[in-house]
């Protein structure tokens, strides 16, 4: 599927895209880092898309707040494709099956302490 949508991208170069609720821990992260195959690179070099970064909705019930596994994951996507390529989401109103709108905020303002200022903006 990611070599399809890369493909569509390719042939697409004006559409803009936000990949919701991604990436997915469970098909690319090893141990706090990710491992992204070939077909996402080629995702990435589309300067047109952007990721959406809402792990608790996905993983609330299994991790703890603040949530320091995602903080690593988050730290490490900026790392991979910068910080101009993270959104941040909520997903109000599921995600409060696991924390407050504020915690969610929270986990980004206060608890990922890598960001400059201008990355958060």
């Amino acid at each position: 599927m990611l070599e399809r949508f890369g493909k569509l991208l390719g042939r697409h170069r004006a559409i803009r895209c936000l990949l919701v609720m991604s990436p997915r821990p469970q098909h690319f992260a090893n141990d706090g880092q990710f491992e992204f195959p070939d077909d996402v690179q080629r995702i990435d070099a589309h300067g047109n898309t952007m990721l959406e970064i809402c792990y608790p909705i996905s993983w609330g019930g299994a991790w703890d707040y603040p949530y320091p596994a995602a903080q690593s994951l988050i730290r490490n996507l900026r790392d991979t494709f910068g910080a101009d390529k993270l959104v941040w989401g909520s997903d109000t109103p599921n995600l409060e099956r696991f924390c407050t709108y504020r915690q969610r905020l929270d986990c980004v303002l206060r608890y990922c302490d890598f960001p400059s200022a201008d990355e958060m903006d």
